[in-house]
């Protein structure tokens, strides 16, 4: 059987890796072959949390076929790149969490595939560029930038004038010098005629009201205590509205739904009055500056009849101390909750598992450490569970038996960047699971030999662990359709199997020490793979051919 080598390599200067100086060295029928053509076969890059240095660097602008880039969580200088619009088959691009500045490119606003944008925490300048794709993305794409401007942003100086709404009347702005409050009552008026074909005598029949991301200021008016038949308000993400008190909220009792994300409400004592709201179900206070959910003079019995079923506090400054007492006060109707981001600290409570109908539960960012063996035991309706980017620890397939209550029913598991380790056992027996997310924390144990039984997963990432051993026949997850393996230990051949998994799109390896050995009539099914750090491929003389389905 006649071999081939292929591999493919990039250069490192200074931990900055060059991926555009790639290339490919082909042994084909006695003779060596360099392509240097094979970037256009890139669909995904992925160098999060590397701490990378300098630029990002133009050449990629060349990249036609890359589908996905992230570059978070580096330390990238300078701006984005110049004919960045040559890349037009890009879905995703991830820049957040870096020192990058400047103006965002016009250039930007004709990827007419981008679906995922993210360029939040840097440095960047300006207004963003008015385009159908850049203003579709919402505020928090662009947050942590705090000289940009411009939908879905606030307004730029240069666009401010006594207009504060984007409401005019017979062509001529309507201006509120006088009384700030008279703004947000028109408001609320437009609102009305445009969302719910009412008209100003009839506000107080109204029962849903949604004015988030409306680029308002000035004064939430008190007047809002008249709309007595309210089931929904939504005033989130108008960062520049003001709360003073929320006296009125307590006159709303029919309020069902409420949600001021992004309106800094330290100041302000939302839960005192809340007990009057009996009917309230959903609760969204993202990124609200807020400390304390409930005054101490303020009993919990006085909470016990809400039925909360969907609390969304994210991104305040939370600890466990202020919140766990009032939040397991709705254990028995809570569906939802996202705490993520708030620095909650300690061990995660055991009473999580007391929460019997909880469906999704999001506690990324928040500090935890320690073993989790209790918390989880007891929820057998969870279908989403976030716990990345903390420091909890433990043996993996500790964690899975403690989930066992889940086996039907979990569907997204994030564990990434955490200090669990062991082996990966098999996690086959959760028969909803669609994507296990593993990656940065300490695995260093072996694959199963086998997997089980066949699997609906479709994302699968272990990448920067230290896994050893061979890989296992994958053939029980038919429809993956991404893997990330790269950062680890694993050895001997990766199977020829792995050509059956025809959904697969992205196969990330770089970083083992694998070895493929193809025999001759080896033929993959059809998938787009993206290689770009080093290892070798041993394949049969079916490589042409492979390769010409590749393109």
């Amino acid at each position: 059987m006649k071999t081939t080598d292929f591999e493919v390599f990039i250069t490192s200067s200074e931990n900055y890796y060059e991926m555009y100086r790639l290339s490919a060295l082909v042994q084909w029928k006695g003779k060596l072959l360099e392509y240097r053509s094979t970037l256009r076969l890139l669909k995904c890059i992925n160098l999060s949390s590397n701490k990378l240095v300098g630029q990002i660097p133009q050449e990629l602008a060349s990249l036609a076929g890359l589908c996905s880039l992230n570059l978070s969580r580096n330390n990238l200088t300078g701006h984005i790149i110049q004919n960045i619009s040559q890349m037009k088959n890009l879905e995703i691009l991830d820049l957040s969490r870096n020192h990058l500045s400047g103006a965002i490119p016009i250039d930007l606003g004709s990827l007419n595939f981008l679906s995922v944008l993210d360029l939040s925490i840097n440095n960047f300048s300006g207004k963003i560029p008015l385009s159908t794709q850049l203003q579709t993305f919402n505020a928090s794409v662009y947050a942590g930038n705090d000289k940009l401007c411009g939908v879905p942003l606030n307004e730029c100086p240069e666009d401010e004038s006594t207009l504060v709404c984007p409401f005019t009347d017979h062509g001529k702005g309507y201006t509120n010098e006088e009384d700030e409050d008279t703004f947000v009552t028109t408001g609320l008026y437009v609102s009305a005629v445009l969302g719910f074909i009412l008209v100003e005598s009839s506000l107080g029949k109204l029962q849903h009201l949604n004015l988030s991301q409306s680029n308002f200021v000035g004064r939430v008016p008190h007047q809002l205590w008249n709309l007595t038949n309210l089931r929904s308000l939504h005033l989130g993400f108008n960062y520049n509205l003001t709360i003073e008190n929320l006296d009125w909220l307590s006159d709303l009792h029919l309020l069902r739904h409420l949600d001021l994300s992004l309106i800094d409400l330290e100041k302000v004592n939302l839960l005192y009055s809340m007990n009057r709201l009996s009917f309230l179900s959903r609760l969204c206070l993202v990124g609200c500056n807020l400390r304390r959910i409930i005054s101490p003079s303020l009993h919990l019995t006085n909470f016990s009849s809400i039925p909360l079923s969907i609390i969304h506090l994210s991104y305040n400054h939370f600890t466990n101390y202020s919140i766990n007492n009032w939040l397991f006060n709705f254990s028995s109707s809570l569906i939802d909750v996202d705490m993520c981001g708030n620095p909650l600290g300690g061990s995660i409570p055991d009473a999580f598992r007391n929460m019997m109908s909880l469906e999704s539960l999001s506690l990324s960012n928040c500090a935890f450490e320690g073993d989790i063996l209790k918390s989880f035991k007891n929820l057998s309706r969870i279908q989403s569970l976030d716990l990345h980017l903390n420091n909890l620890t433990g043996q993996l397939p500790e964690l899975f038996e403690t989930l066992f209550a889940s086996n039907n029913s979990l569907e997204i598991l994030d564990l990434s960047e955490n200090k669990f380790s062991g082996s990966l056992s098999d996690f086959t027996s959760f028969s909803s699971l669609k994507q296990l997310l593993v990656s940065s924390n300490k695995l260093n144990g072996s694959f199963p030999k086998h997997f089980g039984q066949s699997s609906p997963l479709e994302y699968l990432d272990l990448s920067k662990n230290e896994l050893n051993g061979s890989l296992p026949d994958l053939t029980s997850f038919p429809l993956l359709r991404y893997l990330y393996l790269m950062n680890n230990k694993i050895q001997r051949r990766l199977p020829e199997s792995i050509g059956e998994l025809s959904n697969l799109k992205e196969l990330c390896l770089s970083f083992n020490l694998l070895t493929l050995e193809f025999s001759s009539d080896w033929t993959p099914s059809s998938f787009s793979v993206g290689f770009y750090c080093t290892f070798k491929l041993h394949v049969g003389t079916s490589f042409p051919r492979m390769a010409s389905i590749s393109k």
